[in-house]
């Protein structure tokens, strides 16, 4: 607690300032450089939904400091990392793009393939013989 002081002494702080040294010491916050850099490596995973991969986008950027251009980053990041070339190109092709519109195109595309996928399984495919 000395250290944390000096050349103060603790007996010189108040309670909440010395609190507030150790919630400090003990749980420094994070690099805001080191946060962006997570967030825009982010790339959707095999597998992971839209709605995941923003979740993650949006956890990622709690400590990017981004302020009033957050859903813009989060919009760039959703474009730039979808790893999917049919709504990459859709939100591409979309002038004025938001990133609530870009979260609905995407929504969109993605159930309108998965539902393409399942109408074209053997169990809906017509069989004749």
């Amino acid at each position: 607690m000395r250290n944390l002081v000096s050349p103060a002494k603790p007996g010189d702080k108040t309670f909440d300032e010395l609190v507030k040294l150790l919630k400090d010491h003990f749980n420094p916050k994070p690099s805001e450089i080191v946060q962006r850099c997570k967030f825009n490596s982010r790339y959707r995973k095999q597998g992971e939904t839209v709605m995941e991969f923003v979740a993650v986008l949006r956890k990622l950027a709690q400590d990017c400091n981004y302020g009033d251009k957050l859903s813009e980053m989060i919009r760039d990041r959703l474009v730039c990392g979808i790893v999917d070339d049919r709504i990459q190109r859709r939100l591409l092709s979309e002038p004025d793009l938001t990133f609530d519109k870009a979260l609905k195109l995407a929504q969109a595309i993605e159930t309108a393939c998965k539902d393409v996928k399942d109408l074209q399984s053997p169990e809906f495919v017509p069989q004749y013989t």
